[in-house]
């Protein structure tokens, strides 16, 4: 159990300093300015399911989330993250029903987007079964793959929401 909830931390720290990281970066490189500003209709489609998304889940307030927060206990979280799982869901199907991205920044978004959802499901997996170790090391993959899947979007042109609503 000591082993779970130190994991549970070390994602906490984890997740804090790649904010950190996030927020002290250098200005983009020529490059990505130029994949960005060809990624513009996709950016701003995904913006705009990001939106959606962050509607659906804020609509719920903050206190039906808490207990993902406190990552505890892991029946109630494995229901949450199940409802987050759906709205992604969701928002993955919306983001293919727009065409699919074979190439770039957006194809390399999604990818990721996919990754992020296989890792939530298997934290949900490890939640439901009260394998608080399991849970752990899950929830450092889930925190690691939600960061890149974020950085991913912004990359591809995707608003700020994003980084709020995955």
């Amino acid at each position: 159990m000591r082993k779970g909830r130190a994991l549970a931390i070390a994602g906490g720290v984890v997740l804090t300093l790649l904010v950190l990281g996030q927020a002290l970066r250098r200005p983009d490189s020529p490059a990505v300015t130029q994949t960005r500003v060809q990624a513009a209709p996709w950016g701003h489609m995904a913006t705009r399911v990001c939106q959606t998304m962050q509607d659906r889940i804020g609509s719920y307030g903050y206190e039906h989330w808490q207990p993902l927060v406190d990552n505890q206990p892991l029946a109630r979280v494995a229901v949450l993250r199940g409802e987050l799982l759906e709205v992604h869901e969701e928002g993955l199907r919306q983001l293919r029903a727009h065409g699919p991205r074979t190439t770039g920044a957006p194809a390399r978004a999604v990818l990721l987007y996919e990754r992020m959802l296989a890792a939530i499901r298997n934290v949900i997996g490890a939640a439901d079964r009260g394998d608080a170790a399991a849970y752990g090391e899950g929830n450092v993959r889930m925190v690691l793959a939600i960061q890149a899947t974020r950085t991913a979007f912004e990359r591809a042109g995707a608003g700020r929401i994003c980084s709020f609503a995955i």
